[in-house]
């Protein structure tokens, strides 16, 4: 995003409320090239994700600020539609109506007693709910108070992002924790675009029938959702031209949590050192999309299409 020079004077001008109405416009890519043009711009701009994110939570706690030290001591973060809503500009036409907290193995049974007892959720979980995820899911509680539903998921990894890259989408491969907002895919996401994950794609590359709704779902919410990133390559806007280098979305490319593709923004400013899920556990998630090569020209061997997905300890 390209911001003409007399930006600077209007935030000097503007008032909270109207600075943070210009920013609601904008997604997180955008807000990180705001925040980048002064140490004034990226105090508002911390400003605007923390109210953003108290926001957020403030629909599903009573008592945000404890909820939210619950999230960091325990390393928990929040996923699916709650964080993509976040990262994308606030004027979409949806809202997420529910929670989906990933937490890792050894704090599950801390946080789910934490929200019954403090917060006053009650446990509705039908059996079998955790069936609809990954294996590197579990147990899934969902918990519900007031008509607001909260699904706590525990990870099968001391890490709450070892599900993640499993999820049907590449759009959705995002999380907030209690301090940063990250986004898997940001190349893709902030135009809209988002890639199915090989194991919900049959082999005539249409979605499995359980996925077809989903689909459906976020095709309403303004995504096209394509099986490779060739099928995008018509179009005027298309995510990038031919290559022979490796993108993000790419089914050969190994990522992992904290890598070059992804988008780690802080919630504070930058004077604040604080530290995400991954530096503080010193844990990340390594992984392949896998399946049938992007079709940009990149050198893909047979081999390289391979999914897994593991755990990895920082030197």
């Amino acid at each position: 995003m390209r911001l003409h020079p007399h930006f600077r004077d209007l935030l000097s001008a503007l008032n909270h409320d109207i600075l943070f109405q210009i920013m609601d416009e904008l997604n997180l890519s955008d807000l990180v090239a705001l925040r980048r043009m002064s140490s004034r711009s990226d105090e508002l701009v911390s400003a605007y994700l923390d109210h953003k994110f108290h926001k957020l939570l403030a629909t599903f706690f009573a008592d945000v600020p404890t909820a939210r030290g619950l999230m960091r001591n325990t390393n928990a973060v929040i996923s699916g539609s709650s964080a993509l809503a976040y990262v994308l500009p606030a004027n979409i036409s949806w809202s997420p109506s529910d929670l989906d907290l990933y937490v890792p193995n050894v704090e599950f049974n801390h946080v789910v007693a934490y929200l019954e007892v403090f917060e006053d959720y009650t446990d509705v979980t039908q059996h079998g709910l955790h069936n609809h995820y990954s294996a590197a899911v579990l147990q899934v509680t969902r918990l519900e108070k007031g008509g607001r539903t909260i699904d706590v998921i525990k990870s099968a990894s001391n890490s709450a992002l070892l599900p993640l890259p499993f999820f049907w989408m590449t759009a959705v491969i995002n999380y907030l924790s209690a301090d940063y907002a990250y986004v898997g895919h940001p190349e893709l996401t902030f135009q809209n675009y988002a890639l199915l994950h090989p194991l919900h794609v049959t082999h005539f590359q249409t979605p499995i029938p359980r996925t077809i709704p989903l689909v459906q779902k976020y095709t309403e919410r303004a995504f096209d959702i394509r099986t490779r990133n060739v099928e995008w390559s018509h179009l005027p806007a298309a995510p990038r031209h031919i290559t022979r280098d490796r993108l993000g979305g790419c089914s050969s490319t190994v990522r992992f949590f904290g890598d070059e593709f992804g988008l780690a923004v802080s919630m504070h400013p930058a004077s604040a050192v604080v530290h995400d899920v991954v530096v503080r556990q010193q844990l990340t998630i390594i992984w392949r999309r896998g399946g049938l090569p992007c079709g940009l020209g990149c050198l893909a061997r047979l081999s390289d299409s391979t999914a897994f997905v593991e755990e990895a300890w920082l030197a």
